[in-house]
């Protein structure tokens, strides 16, 4: 604890030294903490009363990342710290957030899957339709379950026009340096908005067309079979958002987001060899011999919110969701080396069989919250009272065959909570609150497919309870200056999907085998918030444990299969940045991670986790200015070398991460024809391979995966 703290004080000085400083989060708008308000908490609150550290990413720092990288895992590991590196790929599941998962939400909407995570959370809306996201960093349980990492909420675009019909249009071209057709993508987005009397409309349409990406070599990046590629693949997003102003107080608003991503399934992979550092590629042709149908990430999102800002002198918020997710893998016969047999066979001794997946889940749900300042006539008492209720009904089936490899799965739960907010004095805020989870999980009798003996598995309705609480104190030592401490649990599911599809021992029922105890992970927080019209710092430090994980680790087939382990997880960083005076923004972040867990049950962290779980240590400076009229920002990005060591550490090539850095750069004009831009991604083509094809356990050569060389985006955008 010495060491590490001895090392957090000299970085911090490095840091300061250097004169790159900011609160809120790497690559934002540099604002006062005090004037930022912060709604993803359930309840408006300035950013510097959160006992927590908060990042920020608003509608101008969006459009420069978006011009970049218009992924939404590429905008936040280039601006949230601890965030992890992109896959560069569909699946998110090495996209994680101090070193667990966080929970994506769009306008209160989660978009976790819990029954049956497929990974996809980061591809259910077009970023074109943001206008502001919101990183509560660590686990809480504010927002329900699946926030062990962190809450990552979105916020969609608001009604513009003032009486008239606003227009926005936004027309992207992406090439890498060969300017070859096979690389090139291509971008449309229509926003149409209007603002009259008490009615609001925004809405729109946006496609896009990726490209295959390529390495700094000028090779083709490898496709990613499976799990899926965001390379070759096309994408469409209906947007509508209505709302209406019943009186001064009160607020009806309907919010619909229909979102299809799909591979175009053009290209074939191609396999790589790490033993001599070849990357894997692609080629021409038709994949479905091998792997089936392309992937695809199909997701609707409908939402309807009432919001009464005068009710017996609080204000009171309701919100009725509906969501249709549905993500298809790619397939294959899976054969296993050890005993020859196709993974997805038809009878248990039968002969390979082609077949891929789908995970489907349909939710709806009710979200109640009612909160009052001044409470009890006791000034500066505030509690915000609530109850959740959400069902979720999820299976996961083979397409081919029509077989089910998961079950239809319903999970309910009825979730009342509290929490309170307490100005004790004008320098000390204390916050508290609790959350009581009651759920049920309701299976009928099913039986497993071949690769699992096609075992009967008895039905049954498993119920868990656990109680969620979280305490924090904000001191404001001047007007500058505050520190802050916290105290939070959130949880999560193992993911039950994987555990009832594999069950293979006859005579098991699910009240008996199934385990529903949740992943629970508390976050201790302690930092510190400096802000003036200049300079911003803000500075924490962080321990994160589980006393019951559910770690993923592949099994022969290569299919993963969940470990439930002791983890712990600790880590600090620090952003910053400077406001010059001749319009120039200079910052900087530093983030350091570490985890382990329990590798042979014996009740002891004794074995790092892997890149799965922990990102690498991560330095990131971006300077901004506005010269002649031209907005322009240069950001770099260094990824550390890291080990993993542990008696349970796998030496299989995934225990070490050779770092790199990369740089972008940004550059807009607005001129009286619209706006023009030009982003950089890998300015100086960096050649490396990906964090996640280092580190993933059990990556063979067909995921050997260069990271995306120089790639040039040009955008065009007009409002009239």
């Amino acid at each position: 604890m010495v060491n590490l703290k001895m090392k957090l004080i000299q970085k911090t000085t490095l840091l300061l030294a250097m004169a790159s400083i900011s609160g809120g989060g790497f690559a934002a708008e540099p604002t006062a903490l005090d004037t930022l308000s912060v709604t993803t908490t359930r309840m408006a609150k300035p950013a510097k009363s959160l006992p927590n550290t908060v990042t920020i990413i608003n509608a101008e720092s969006l459009k420069k990342q978006t011009t970049i990288n218009d992924s939404l895992a590429g905008i936040l590991e280039k601006t949230v710290p601890g965030f992890a590196p992109s896959s560069q790929k569909m699946s998110g599941r090495a996209e994680t957030l101090r070193g667990k998962n966080p929970l994506y939400m769009i306008d209160g909407i989660p978009q976790h899957n819990p029954m049956r995570d497929g990974s996809r959370d980061g591809y259910t809306i077009d970023t074109d339709f943001l206008e502001r996201i919101e990183v509560i960093h660590g686990a809480n349980a504010i927002q329900g379950v699946g926030a062990t990492g962190g809450v990552i909420g979105m916020t969609t675009k608001s009604a513009k026009g003032n009486g008239e019909w606003n227009n926005e249009i936004k027309i992207g071209l992406t090439s890498n340096d060969k300017l070859g057709s096979e690389g090139l993508g291509h971008k449309l987005t229509y926003i149409g908005s209007i603002k009259k009397d008490q009615f609001d409309f925004v809405g729109g349409v946006a496609y896009q067309k990726r490209g295959m990406f390529y390495d700094a070599n000028g090779d083709m990046v490898g496709i990613y079979p499976t799990q899926g590629d965001i390379m070759d693949s096309t994408s469409r997003d209906l947007f509508f958002k209505a709302g209406y102003n019943i009186s001064n107080a009160q607020r009806i608003q309907l919010m619909i987001n229909d979102f299809e991503l799909a591979k175009n399934g053009d290209y074939k992979p191609v396999s790589g060899d790490r033993s001599v550092g070849k990357y894997a590629t692609s080629e021409k042709g038709d994949p479905s011999a091998t792997v089936g149908d392309p992937a695809k990430n199909d997701v609707t999102s409908i939402s309807l919110d009432y919001r009464d800002s005068d009710l017996a002198g609080g204000e009171l918020h309701t919100q009725l969701y509906f969501q249709d997710y549905a993500a298809r893998f790619e397939g294959g016969t899976f054969v296993s080396s050890k005993t020859g047999k196709g993974f997805f066979r038809l009878t248990p001794n039968g002969a390979p069989y082609l077949d891929q997946s789908e995970i489907q889940s349909k939710k709806h749900a009710l979200k109640v919250s009612y909160s009052k300042t001044d409470f009890a006539n006791v000034e500066g008492l505030t509690p915000l009272i609530g109850l959740d209720y959400t069902s979720d009904t999820s299976n996961q089936s083979l397409v081919k065959s029509g077989r089910k490899w998961v079950p239809d799965v319903n999970f309910t739960t009825i979730s009342p909570f509290v929490q309170f907010d307490y100005s004790v004095t004008d320098n000390i805020q204390l916050s508290a609150g609790i959350r009581h989870e009651s759920a049920s999980l309701n299976v009928d009798d099913y039986t497993t497919i071949a690769a699992y003996q096609s075992t009967d598995v008895g039905g049954g309705k498993p119920t868990f309870s656990e109680t969620l609480k979280n305490i924090g104190a904000v001191y404001y030592v001047s007007d500058d200056l505050s520190v802050y401490a916290s105290y939070s649990e959130g949880f999560d599911m193992a993911d039950v999907g994987r555990v009832l599809r594999g069950i293979k021992t006859a005579g098991e029922d699910i009240d008996t085998f199934l385990d529903l105890e949740p992943v629970v992970t508390t976050n201790k927080e302690i930092g510190a918030d400096f802000t003036n019209d200049k300079l911003q710092v803000h500075l924490a430090f962080y321990q994160s444990n589980t006393d019951l994980g559910a770690r993923l680790s592949k099994n022969d087939s290569g299919i993963y299969e969940v470990k439930r382990e002791k983890q712990a997880v600790k880590g600090w960083d620090i952003t910053a940045s400077y406001n010059f005076e001749n319009d120039i923004v200079l910052g900087a972040n530093y983030a350091e991670i570490s985890g382990l867990y329990d590798s042979d049950s014996d009740g002891k962290t004794d074995t790092d986790l892997g890149g799965a779980n922990i990102a690498p240590n991560k330095f990131m400076i971006f300077a901004e200015s506005k010269l002649f009229g031209i907005d322009n920002m240069i950001q770099v990005s260094k990824l550390l070398d890291k080990e993993f060591t542990g008696k349970g550490t796998k030496k299989n090539g995934s225990n070490e991460f050779d770092g790199y850095t990369l740089v972008d750069f940004y550059l807009s004009k607005q001129t009286d024809f619209g706006q023009f831009s030009l982003g950089v991604e890998n300015l100086l083509n960096e050649n490396y391979e990906t964090y996640f094809s280092q580190t993933e356990p059990g990556q063979k050569d067909k995921q050997y995966f260069a990271g995306k060389g120089r790639a040039v985006t040009l955008t065009y955008q007009n409002n009239f």
